[in-house]
C-alpha cells in the first residue's frame, strides 16, 4: 500500500475515533443533566418564581443563594423540582435572590376571597427581624394580589424582616394584613414589618442599605403592633425607600405611648435594630 494512502486511512480512523469520543462525552453530559430544570433562564442570578409554593420556599433560603438550610432541603426541592446544579444560576457569582415571572394571587379558588379553601389562607411572613431576608427580590412589574395575614408574631408582612435586602418593581394588591402582636418592637406592613440596613463595619458607620424601590401597595394594614405602615411598619438604619407608594387603609389599635402608624411607613429613624 502506498505510504500516502496509508497515512490518509490512519488519519481518517483517528478522526473517527476522536469524533466518537466527543459524541460519547456529549451523551454522558446530556445524561447527567437529563430532566434537570434551569431556574435562572436569563442567567441574572435570580431564581425564577412561577407559583405560590416557590414564593413560600424563599423562607428556607433567606440569603438567596439557592441553597436552603439542610433541615428544609426537602421542602425547597419540592417547590423547585429537578433543579439543575446551582439552580442554573451563573457559575461565577451564583444565585443572589429571586424574581417573579408571572402574576400571583392568594385567591387560588377564584371566588374573590381568601379563606380556608385557598392554598395559603394565612400567609406566614418570610423572615423576621431576628432572621431577616437579606437577598434580592424583583417583581419584574408583576403583581401579588390578595395577600392575607392574621398574625400575633412580632413582625408581619409579605416579609417579616428585610436586612440589606433589595425589593423592586412589585405590585402588592388588595392586601389584608392584621397584626395582634403587643411586643414592644412589633412591626407590620403589607410588604414588610421592618426594613433595615445591613451593618458592614462593627462601628455602625457603614451599611449596605435595605432598598425598597418601585413597590405599589393597595389594601388594608391594621393591628396592635407598635409600628404600622401601609408599605412597611418600621424603616431604620439606612433603609432607602424610592418611587414607592401605598394606597391603603392603615390603623393602629395599640395603646402604647410610643405606637406609630403611617400611610407609607409607620416609623422612620436611624437607630440600629433592637
Amino acid at each position: 500500500m502506498p505510504i500516502m494512502k496509508a497515512l490518509t486511512i490512519r488519519a481518517a480512523l483517528l478522526a473517527a475515533i476522536t469524533l466518537a469520543a466527543a459524541l460519547a462525552g456529549i451523551d454522558a453530559a446530556a445524561a447527567q443533566t437529563a430532566g434537570m430544570t434551569d431556574y435562572d433562564l436569563d442567567n441574572n442570578g435570580l431564581v425564577e418564581i412561577s407559583n405560590l409554593a416557590q414564593l413560600d420556599a424563599m423562607r428556607y433560603d433567606l440569603d438567596g443563594d439557592g441553597s436552603p438550610a439542610q433541615a428544609h432541603s426537602a421542602k425547597y426541592s419540592a417547590a423547585f423540582p429537578n433543579a439543575a446544579s446551582g439552580m442554573g444560576c451563573p457559575t461565577t457569582g451564583g444565585c443572589k435572590g429571586y424574581e417573579l415571572r408571572v402574576n400571583l394571587t392568594f385567591d387560588t379558588d377564584g371566588d374573590q376571597d381568601v379563606d380556608a379553601n385557598d392554598e395559603y389562607p394565612n400567609w406566614t411572613p418570610i423572615g423576621t427581624q431576628a432572621a431577616p431576608f437579606t437577598a434580592e427580590f424583583s417583581g419584574n412589574g408583576h403583581s401579588i394580589s390578595r395577600l392575607r395575614i392574621r398574625s400575633g408574631a412580632r413582625d408581619a408582612g409579605l416579609f417579616g424582616g428585610l436586612k440589606g435586602a433589595k425589593v423592586r418593581w412589585l405590585n402588592l394588591l388588595k392586601a389584608d394584613v392584621r397584626s395582634s402582636s403587643d411586643h414592644p418592637h412589633s412591626t407590620v406592613g403589607a410588604l414588610a414589618g421592618a426594613a433595615v440596613g445591613k451593618e458592614l463595619e462593627t462601628d455602625g458607620d457603614v451599611f449596605d442599605p435595605a432598598i425598597i424601590e418601585d413597590v405599589y401597595v393597595t389594601g388594608r394594614v391594621v393591628g396592635t403592633a407598635r409600628h404600622v405602615g401601609g408599605l412597611a411598619g418600621h424603616a431604620r438604619a439606612r433603609a432607602l425607600i424610592k418611587s414607592s407608594c401605598a394606597n391603603a387603609t392603615v390603623a393602629s389599635a395599640s395603646s402604647a405611648q410610643d405606637a406609630r402608624a403611617g400611610g407609607l411607613i409607620g416609623t422612620v429613624n436611624s437607630a440600629n435594630p433592637p
